[in-house]
């Protein structure tokens, strides 16, 4: 009888989230914020009153809490004092929300010229009864331009009897006038550690029954906001009924139940999966996949928790079990620690770029699952990508072998990027095809760029390296061609579009630069090759743009190709 009762009484038809409930009424209940909390305790004990206060940080982290803190300090009738009773009129006012000297404004819903300019004119009249008239305005970054010039002035020169305090997840979007004429106090994410804190100190106090892994999973789904984390508390709450209250009971809930109503993957699988893309079980690890989709697990998050995953695996290779890096309790970091070793660091930045390419490819996906099953083909067989990295390996060797034998100019022949380590057509000479005496192969200055940031040239250096070596001439169209031998693996047409992309990127940006659409780059079933012998050029006789391509891609002229 006691259970139901108890029950009954919390889950009436008034009860109080979590989060309004125990939302703190004083600087010294403030979880995880102490360096702020120091510092306008400290301030309000000397006499320190700032005219406008801006607080910022994500969301849930207690923002809003602390601007209502601060008021009661200002306006208890014992204050300014950094400890307000909490019981005076005003104390209790402020905290149930209807004290008409402290103004609580929505920016998203008052942002317009109009609106502030009705503060403009209220700041003016002294406060009913309290001491300061206080301006709490939420969002303060959603004002307009025009709102926020209107407010500026009276930032500048405010009455003694006004306080402006600011709240944003978007300090950046505030205007640098009005910033500056703020004092800015930046709150950070809540640690896990300190969220599963609060949260025991709350399921002890309303006896709950939880267990410290149920706790520490919600402290963990909460990603560092304390009002998400006690959302998520009150729906598992709602989702164990009465036997929130039966320590028997709760010891056997089933962790992976818990995972699914927090909208998380459970562990087992994410090890599941990490060992799959290892062992690159491309089939088991689609089935896996399907599994989580079927049983509802929302499949960005499993991206993000992959991501993350990755990320800590990374730090753990580089740094070790360092706790304040690592992000991950204690059977994650378990999982970290057999995995480590089967990974490399090159290993393990591809399979990051690769999701969180996937990531944003999935916002606003109708399939999203077609996106991750994609992603898992790349990740699993990334020799089958022509990356820029695998192109210069193949550059490289072949420059070895020109500068071994002593011959250092490029042909003009008709061969594929992808068959750089065919015998090419070399013909010596004393000066180098691209400029007249000793000036360095354009060529190798694009090679050194792509080695040294081990991504596509700059602008500038694409710029320079053509149109230095260059001449107006007739227009020519120039395919690139990529042979797609040895592409056989099941989802060949996705392989293809792969490669194409990342290739694409190289002439994309040529085409950008000298506004023309005679660059095409297209996979191919094969490629013929018949090598002419002639050289790249003469330095008595400049090249044209299209020339000066062909020669630092290999490519070949054609009559005609359709543009992609």
């Amino acid at each position: 009888m006691m259970k139901k009762y108890q029950f009954k009484l919390i889950w009436g038809g008034n009860m109080l989230p979590t989060a309004r409930k125990w939302r703190p009424q004083n600087f010294d209940e403030v979880v995880g914020q102490d360096e702020v909390v120091k510092a306008l305790k400290s301030a309000i004990s000397m006499g320190k009153i700032g005219q406008a206060y801006l607080f910022s940080g994500p969301r849930g982290v207690g923002k809003t809490t602390i601007s209502r803190i601060l008021a009661k300090s200002l306006n208890c009738v014992n204050g300014p004092t950094p400890n307000p009773c909490g019981k005076c009129e005003n104390c209790v006012e402020i905290k149930e929300g209807r004290s008409i000297d402290v103004i609580e404004i929505d920016g998203a819903s008052n942002r317009k010229i109009d609106d502030v300019r009705n503060i403009r004119e209220a700041v003016k009249f002294a406060p009913a009864k309290s001491r300061y008239k206080i301006y709490i305005i939420d969002e303060v970054h959603m004002l307009t331009d025009e709102a926020f010039n209107a407010l500026l002035k009276t930032l500048e020169e405010p009455p003694q009897h006004v306080v402006f305090i600011f709240a944003t997840t978007e300090p950046y979007k505030v205007k640098q006038t009005i910033r500056s004429r703020c004092q800015h106090f930046v709150l950070k994410p809540l640690s896990i550690d300190k969220i599963f804190k609060q949260l025991k100190r709350i399921s002890e106090a309303e006896g709950y029954k939880l267990t410290d892994s149920i706790l520490i999973r919600i402290a963990k789904a909460g990603n560092g906001s304390m009002r998400d984390a006690e959302s998520i508390f009150d729906t598992i709450i709602s989702y164990l009924g009465e036997d929130v209250f039966d320590e028997e009971k709760i010891k056997h809930i089933d962790e992976e139940e818990i995972s699914k109503i927090l909208g998380i993957v459970d562990i087992s699988y994410m090890e599941t999966i990490i060992l799959q893309i290892f062992q690159k079980d491309i089939s088991n690890l689609i089935k896996t996949i399907n599994t989580l989709h079927l049983k509802g697990i929302d499949l960005r998050k499993l991206v993000e928790e992959l991501i993350i995953y990755f990320r800590n695996l990374l730090i753990l290779k580089e740094f070790g079990n360092d706790r304040n890096l690592i992000k991950a309790l204690d059977d994650e970091i378990a999982i970290l620690e057999r995995v480590k070793d089967r990974f490399s660091k090159e290993n393990i930045t591809f399979i990051q770029n690769v999701l969180i390419d996937v990531y944003s490819e999935m916002r606003g996906a109708i399939n999203e699952l077609f996106y991750l099953e994609n992603a898992m083909f790349k990740i699993v067989n990334p020799d089958n990508v022509i990356t820029l990295s695998k192109i210069l390996e193949e550059v490289k060797e072949l420059k070895k072998e020109i500068h071994s034998s002593n011959k250092i100019n490029f042909s003009a022949g008709e061969e594929s990027i992808s068959n750089f380590k065919d015998e090419s057509v070399l013909q010596s000479q004393n000066d180098t095809s691209f400029g007249k005496g000793n000036r360095e192969d354009p060529a190798d200055i694009l090679l050194e760029e792509i080695s040294s940031t081990e991504r596509i040239p700059t602008e500038e250096l694409i710029k320079q390296i053509i149109a230095e070596n260059s001449a107006p001439g007739t227009e020519k169209k120039i395919q690139i061609n990529v042979s797609d031998d040895g592409i056989n693996l099941i989802m060949d047409s996705f392989i293809k579009s792969l490669i194409e992309k990342d290739l694409e990127k190289i002439v994309s940006k040529i085409k950008s630069l000298f506004n023309t659409t005679n660059v095409n780059i297209k996979i191919v079933d094969r490629i013929d090759h018949k090598p002419k012998s002639k050289t790249v050029g003469d330095s008595s006789k400049p090249q044209t743009v299209e020339e000066t391509i062909m020669n630092l891609f290999d490519a070949r002229e054609i009559k005609d190709f359709t543009s992609k």
